[in-house]
């Protein structure tokens, strides 16, 4: 996989995620979702995009200058990261838990 970026989710103040981009090539981390999705009997999320979350900023954590400091992690080369697991996680009160983990055989 490839880390061209980060970018960040909308809030009203602050981002409500912090995210790394990923690209892949072959959409390979569509396919997996998209199988993921089907053995749990989920609809399509068309809006998917594979992606590795940073954080989730704090409301009420204080200023911080957000786009100071996405400008200057997305000037920045990340390139190839090794994979060693696809963990699937479920939406829970506010927060997210891995429901279930498969490690990939290098």
């Amino acid at each position: 996989l490839y880390v061209p970026g980060v970018g960040a989710s909308a809030g009203r103040r602050e981002p409500r995620v912090v995210y790394a981009a990923i690209a892949d090539g072959n959409d390979w981390c569509r396919d997996v979702h998209a199988d993921l999705r089907d053995a749990q009997g989920r609809r399509e999320d068309a809006l998917f995009h594979p992606h590795i979350t940073l954080c989730w900023p704090q409301a009420g954590g204080g200023h911080q200058p957000w786009p100071e400091l996405l400008q200057a992690v997305g000037l920045s080369e990340c390139g190839v990261c090794a994979v060693t697991a696809v963990e699937c996680l479920v939406g829970e009160n506010g927060s997210y838990r891995v429901a279930q983990s498969w490690p990939i055989a290098s």
